[in-house]
């Protein structure tokens, strides 16, 4: 079984609030999707970020329902994903 990353907090912090994406994020600390919801999870409950910073962040991330920026699709193909997890309805529509 492989090892999981060890992230530092205050470095994952600083990228999140430089607006890197999650995928990019995922691929700077070689986590998987359940990795990072895992990172988030714990600075939640440290009390590092709050919803209310997710939500803000998300917003300013989605321009609109089930697409993704033409660098994120890229970062996933990078990080291995499957023809069949980037054809999903999460990347039902890319944009440029």
């Amino acid at each position: 079984m492989a090892e999981k990353p060890v992230v530092s907090a205050s470095k994952a912090l600083r990228d999140i609030r430089s607006g890197l994406s999650d995928m990019e994020i995922q691929q700077r600390y070689s986590l998987s999707e359940k990795g990072f919801q895992s990172l988030i999870s714990k600075l939640l409950a440290m009390g590092l970020i709050t919803q209310a910073d997710l939500d803000n962040r998300n917003h300013k991330a989605k321009s609109s329902p089930g697409q993704i920026s033409a660098k994120d699709f890229v970062v996933q193909i990078k990080a291995g994903r499957t023809d069949l997890d980037l054809m999903g309805h999460r990347y039902s529509s890319i944009r440029v």
